[in-house]
């Protein structure tokens, strides 16, 4: 009874995590959607303003201009494009944090328009893979923070792949690393989450540390036949 009691609440609290982490993206998200809606909004006076620079022969003026206009633009939208918006909102996400802390992402992204995998579960994939990249590149002194991430569709399967620097080699116990992280509870919950979603796909998940560069792959069956 008690046991029964102690399995069910730490699967509310597992539960409790994924919903907290999946709302933090789509408020994210929504800022975003907010911030392209007030660029759309303004481009009008921007072309106005610009035209008026133009008229008055104003060239080097214009210019400087129209480049605060595209960085701004670049910096909101991001440069993605995966045919897919959840994706793409992630990466956009992820990758100001990245940038914020001085880390640079390599993506190789494929089309991703035929991927059946639910919103939900490439939510949990792909934030707790780059999560803990960015948080190891965070404790790095010395190497290059540079994390490579590549997310394609192969067959009947979504592979992703985050390979990033590790200040030093994970000890390794059975088959799942051992994180060097302070709070461990909660990056096993990370871990257990992703976990969840390959066993829900039928897939599999590879990690391996080697030559200072730690590398997690998740394999998901890509195809609409699956456990619920």
């Amino acid at each position: 009874m008690i046991y029964a009691i102690w399995k069910n609440a730490v699967r509310r609290k597992k539960r409790f995590s994924i919903m907290k982490r999946q709302l933090k993206f789509y408020q994210t998200m929504e800022s975003d959607v907010r911030e392209q809606q007030k660029m759309i909004h303004d481009f009008q006076n921007h072309l106005l303003c610009i035209q008026g620079l133009l008229e008055n022969g104003q060239i080097t003026e214009a210019e400087k201009y129209i480049k605060q206009i595209y960085g701004k633009c670049r910096s909101t939208q991001g440069t993605y494009y995966t045919n897919h918006p959840i994706v793409n909102s992630i990466l956009r996400q992820k990758n100001r944090q990245a940038e914020e802390k001085g880390i640079t992402m390599i993506l190789n992204i494929g089309d991703l328009a035929g991927v059946i995998v639910k919103d939900m579960d490439l939510v949990t994939v792909l934030t707790n893979l780059l999560d803990n990249a960015i948080e190891a590149c965070e404790r790095l002194s010395k190497k290059e923070k540079r994390i490579y991430l590549c997310c394609l569709i192969e067959g009947q399967e979504l592979r992703v792949s985050v390979e990033n620097p590790v200040e030093q080699e994970p000890k390794r116990l059975g088959k799942p690393f051992r994180t060097s992280k302070k709070n461990q509870r909660k990056h096993g919950i990370g871990m257990e989450n992703i976990h969840r979603v390959v066993e829900k796909y039928q897939g599999d998940d590879f990690v391996a540390c080697e030559k200072g560069r730690f590398l997690h792959t998740v394999i998901l069956k890509n195809k609409y036949k699956r456990n619920t």
